[in-house]
């Protein structure tokens, strides 16, 4: 028979990179995912911090230095416990504890792992899905192909996407039907106004729009000789 604790046990067995870039499960499901504010540390065992340091110039040897020390940390939690870890749940872009990247190289390594040990690649695009980056989903800006993207907040549902692997499971959630019913049936007037939210989007070009913006914002900031001052008339004239 299987104990609570040993559930307890095996949740909080997960990669779990300073509080941020992976989610223990058995803190997630109440959104707990940040430091704690009380005791100064994360919800599950520390490891190398992972987030890019900026200018990227600057830092390329240190970044790259750190990345590597995540991805033996990855491989060694899924050396250890390879038939606990069910997938690996990264955000593109950390939004909640600040502006926090993650590159490109690391996170195809991680999918690659997750898929080398038959564990599901999802992608939080929460914060940063729905055109924000200036393509419908930031993952595509990053050569990722992943199994589960969630979305919400800008279209005002929540919701998620999977792709083919699931279909590796007979009679998954996606296929059997009212296995997620009750609960996921969604609200009609929910979905209308999503939809009037996307329709809007595309009609008046936004994502190309935050594309273009994206270019000047990046030409700007990344110019640390100039004194760059920005104002809403500026930007609105680019």
């Amino acid at each position: 028979m299987i104990t609570p604790a040993q559930v307890q046990d095996t949740l909080r067995r997960h990669l779990l990179v300073d509080g941020y870039d992976f989610v223990l499960d058995l803190d997630a499901s109440r959104g707990s995912t940040l430091v704690d504010a009380r005791t100064g540390t994360p919800p599950g065992p520390a490891s190398t911090r992972r987030a890019l340091a900026f200018p990227l110039a600057v830092n390329e040897a240190a970044n790259r230095a750190a990345e590597d020390a995540a991805l033996h940390q990855a491989r060694d939690a899924f050396a250890a416990a390879p038939h606990d870890i069910a997938c690996v749940l990264v955000e593109p872009i950390q939004g909640e504890g600040g502006d926090r990247h993650l590159s490109a190289r690391f996170l195809q390594e991680l999918q690659a792992l997750a898929h080398a040990n038959d564990a599901l690649f999802v992608c939080d695009e929460v914060q940063t899905g729905v055109g924000l980056t200036g393509t419908p989903w930031a993952y595509q800006q990053l050569g990722l192909t992943p199994d589960v993207v969630a979305f919400g907040k800008k279209t005002h549902v929540c919701g998620i996407m999977a792709g083919g692997r699931l279909d590796e499971v007979p009679d998954h959630v996606f296929a059997t039907s009212s296995r997620l019913n009750s609960t996921f049936g969604g609200g009609l007037v929910d979905l209308v106004r999503a939809t009037i939210m996307l329709d809007v989007i595309e009609r008046d070009g936004l994502i190309e729009r935050a594309a273009k913006l994206g270019e000047v914002l990046l030409a700007g900031s990344s110019d640390s000789s100039s004194a760059t001052r920005w104002s809403a008339a500026s930007v609105a004239a680019a």
